[in-house]
């Protein structure tokens, strides 16, 4: 191959890139109009901690549509950013995510599935891997996308998962005598802003 035709091909290259980059398009949470919520059970109570502090980014192609079709989807939050209200209950949840050794829960999104569609909320099937405890497996759930007019689009669904899959013991208080159950729900609402 000549130069000449080495530089027509770099060029080539490097415009199907920027076309490719500029196609997509970035969504970021709102982290103040967002929420993660664990829900469960003890011998005592139910219970909730709470999660506005999180990092999520969403990149998308096909803007044109009605719905642009995902290509990545990182989620993080720090687990000491789950509040109960309780000090000492959110000292035992930290305790029992191994939190100081596995700072972060993670979800990444391998692949979402229209499920149908009412009005402006488009019903999917969202596959993924979420890491808790350094733990990491698989799962499946149901979710909600609104897209709004005004560049934003909102997700809220529901995930149940057991502790232990993830290597958690569920907690204990008062030498026992309170015990939670090991089936807790995630439920996320998440805000994006397009960027």
């Amino acid at each position: 191959m000549n130069t000449k035709n080495l530089v027509r091909l770099v060029i080539v290259l490097i415009f199907s890139t920027l076309i490719e980059l500029k196609a997509q398009i970035v969504y970021k949470a709102i982290p103040a109009q967002s929420k993660i919520e664990i829900k469960g059970t003890s011998t005592l109570h139910n219970w909730e901690m709470i999660s506005t502090d999180m990092f999520c980014v969403v990149t998308a192609k096909n803007e044109t549509t009605e719905s642009p079709e995902i290509v990545k989807f990182d989620f993080s939050m720090k687990a000491k950013s789950l509040k109960s209200g309780k000090s000492m209950m959110d000292n035992i949840a930290y305790d029992a995510l191994k939190a100081s050794k596995f700072p972060e829960i993670k979800f990444l999104v391998e692949s979402l599935q229209a499920a149908g569609k009412s009005g402006s909320e488009l019903n999917e099937t969202l596959n993924g891997k979420i890491t808790i405890a350094g733990v990491t497996k698989s799962v499946q759930t149901k979710i909600k996308r609104m897209i709004g007019t005004d560049g934003k689009t909102v997700v809220k669904g529901s995930l149940p998962i057991k502790m232990t899959d993830f290597g958690v013991e569920p907690p204990t208080a008062l030498m026992g005598t309170i015990k939670t159950g090991n089936a807790i729900t995630v439920d996320f609402a998440l805000e994006f802003q397009k960027q």
